[in-house]
């Protein structure tokens, strides 16, 4: 009988912990739980998870202090974390990504299916990391424009273990000047953006000789029919909505992007 990963929840509120020990254990994982500080980093050594579900206040030990502990330890630094955030504030958010942590939760936006879901796409990434690349992908150079640092911040990791370069840059004026000096392979481009937006970005793209055939996947946090279609009429190959995307998602339609435009030439 084939091993259920493992995963470790360190939550000290039992509503929550609960909730999260049902939903994981039916989703198909072994699931322990640690409702102390004190407890966590013994736990970890001792349980070997293959993720572990950290919140950051806890009795005794705080959550910054156990991922401090775990990044110093060659044999724990590998464990993905992904931490159980009460504010998601962005001062939070910089801390816990300097500090190796994959992805997070915002309790005040709590979803049971988006944890579960979270846990499969970091599972995802440490197998994909052991598999061999997507020919497509691989050595290909990606722009990644979003002024969401902490997105980008996983995205760029998971393109890492694919063999790809990806540079982020947080708005249109950067992108476009990046573009003077740079051709990558396929730019992905948020539309909600301070200052000039996507769809203008794109316009200048299609405009340049030197761009114009770069292929362009749009992000967008609006799913409406009407806002794929503008995108596709200003010259976007492909739409993707921020709200219900997954990163291996993201992954397969690059993918399929750079397929499609390499059949064409």
């Amino acid at each position: 009988m084939k091993n259920k990963p493992k995963i470790l929840i360190v939550e000290d509120n039992k509503f929550l912990s609960d909730a999260l020990t049902k939903k994981i254990s039916l989703s198909g994982y072994e699931v322990k739980l640690v409702s102390d500080g004190a407890d966590a980093l013994h736990v970890i050594r001792s349980f070997s998870p293959d993720l572990i579900l950290l919140d950051i206040v806890l009795p005794h030990k705080d959550g910054y202090q156990i991922l401090e502990e775990i990044m110093a330890d060659r044999t724990l630094k590998t464990i993905p974390v992904i931490v159980i955030s009460n504010s998601g504030e962005p001062v939070e958010i910089s801390r816990i990504v300097k500090l190796g942590v994959r992805d997070y939760i915002v309790k005040a936006q709590f979803n049971l299916d988006e944890v579960v879901q979270k846990i499969r796409d970091q599972l995802s990434i440490n197998r994909e990391s052991q598999r061999e690349t997507d020919p497509i992908l691989k050595g290909k150079h990606i722009l990644w424009v979003e002024d969401d640092d902490f997105l980008s911040h996983i995205v760029r990791k998971k393109f890492s273990l694919l063999k790809c370069v990806l540079d982020q840059v947080p708005n249109a004026e950067e992108a476009l000047k990046y573009l003077l000096e740079n051709k990558p392979d396929i730019i992905v481009l948020d539309i909600l953006m301070p200052g000039m937006n996507g769809y203008e970005v794109l316009e200048n793209i299609r405009a340049n000789p030197a761009t114009k055939n770069i292929p362009v996947v749009v992000l967008s946090n609006m799913g409406e029919k009407a806002d794929a279609d503008k995108a596709m009429a200003a010259g976007a190959d492909g739409f993707i909505v921020k709200a219900v995307m997954v990163i291996d998602d993201v992954v397969r339609y690059i993918s399929k992007t750079l397929r499609d435009k390499k059949e064409k030439v």
